[in-house]
């Protein structure tokens, strides 16, 4: 079943020592429930909280996952493998393609330097090539597609570059310049550009840069942004964003008061939308939306954060579909700051969520719960979950 590795494997991957970096280990015994809520794995990955804002974590198609481990890359399904011994630049910055191929961020030969590596399904380095900064990286069957520059939708920086690097050489290409990286189409990229505060062009691009299609989406008030996209079976595209008041969609209107989710069709018309706003008992602040990913099965996950703002934070996973939120599943609880910074949908049906249980302040006692299981070690924990 599960098998134990100690931080010695991976004293490549990051200089990371006995003292900072205790045994990877189980922490919940392998279960095969199915019933919604049920926890069927639960690794602590790592003593030392890395908060890092966007860990990778993707499914494989043999039904592992691609996460975190001491700034390292390793395979946890039924037992956790070391896939290759790589440092990563700190950022979180992988990508894994749906045929399994691998694309890492790493420090290169001079102070400051990134390169990108790209490793085969099987862990074997295929090519490296530097880049100026990543933001973001998502990937295709046809290779890595890359922004430099800052992410944050809601900065102030200059938006940056959309580059695609082809699978098997490397070779760049720019796709488009000032736009935010959202996530992967079936060959291409889904895009958003910000025209203002209230207002955007959704878009997919092809592998070279050309546009499938795009859709002006406006919000009634500021802050309208859209933080990720993931692809349909049938290639369209259902996004996760934020916005106020009546949200135009050019063929439909939603009335919304935070996070929303859209679905869009191949070719970029709307098919549905719904208001993602989530409250919680005891806490009256609106959610803040982290992740999203789709289940085979068609299910919507999005994971959202509340906090009382002094010290409780609370993480929900939301289980919808395009008609709206079915359920919500609470299953994270601490005092102190914690984040999710990892959701991956796996081919089982299951889910997989990964959680930095946060670097403790004076008082805090460390705790994250998930049905039955209460977990205390400070650490990057990595659970599978049935929605």
């Amino acid at each position: 079943m599960w098998r134990v590795i100690g931080c010695g494997l991976a004293l490549i991957l990051a200089g990371c020592g006995a003292s900072d970096c205790e045994i990877m280990k189980q922490v919940a015994a392998p279960s095969s429930g199915t019933e919604p809520g049920t926890l069927q794995a639960g690794m602590l990955l790592d003593n030392t909280p890395r908060l890092l804002s966007a860990a990778p974590l993707a499914a494989r198609s043999d039904g592992s996952v691609m996460c975190l481990t001491c700034l390292g890359i390793a395979t946890l399904d039924a037992m956790l493998d070391e896939v290759d011994r790589i440092d990563t630049d700190g950022s979180g910055n992988v990508a894994i393609a749906p045929d399994d191929a691998s694309y890492v961020a790493t420090p290169g030969s001079g102070a400051g330097a990134l390169e990108i590596v790209a490793l085969s399904p099987s862990g074997e380095p295929r090519w490296r090539t530097p880049i100026e900064s990543v933001g973001k990286l998502v990937a295709g069957t046809e290779g890595l597609y890359a922004r430099t520059g800052a992410q944050d939708f809601g900065s102030s920086v200059t938006p940056g570059t959309v580059i695609g690097f082809d699978a098997a050489t490397g070779e760049s290409r720019t796709l488009a310049t000032g736009q935010y990286l959202l996530g992967a189409a079936h060959g291409g990229v889904f895009v958003a550009e910000r025209v203002s505060d209230s207002s955007l062009t959704l878009r997919q691009l092809d592998p070279t840069g050309n546009v499938v299609w795009s859709r002006a989406i406006t919000a009634a008030t500021s802050g309208l942004s859209l933080r990720e996209a993931v692809v349909t079976p049938d290639g369209g595209a259902i996004v996760l964003g934020v916005a106020g008041g009546t949200l135009d969609f050019g063929d439909r209107a939603l009335l919304v008061t935070g996070p929303f989710v859209a679905g869009f069709d191949a070719s970029g018309a709307t098919q549905w939308a719904f208001n993602a706003d989530i409250r919680l008992d005891g806490l009256s602040r609106i959610a803040q939306p982290q992740k999203l990913a789709l289940t085979t099965q068609g299910e919507i996950l999005i994971t959202s954060r509340f906090t009382d703002g002094i010290s409780l934070e609370r993480a929900v996973l939301s289980v919808a579909t395009p008609a709206g939120i079915s359920r919500n599943l609470d299953y994270f609880a601490r005092q102190g700051t914690h984040t999710i910074t990892g959701l991956a949908a796996a081919p089982d049906g299951a889910v997989w969520v990964q959680v930095d249980s946060g670097r403790l302040e004076l008082g805090d006692s460390p705790s994250i719960t998930i049905g039955d299981h209460t977990f205390t070690e400070e650490g990057m924990y990595l659970f599978k979950l049935v929605p």
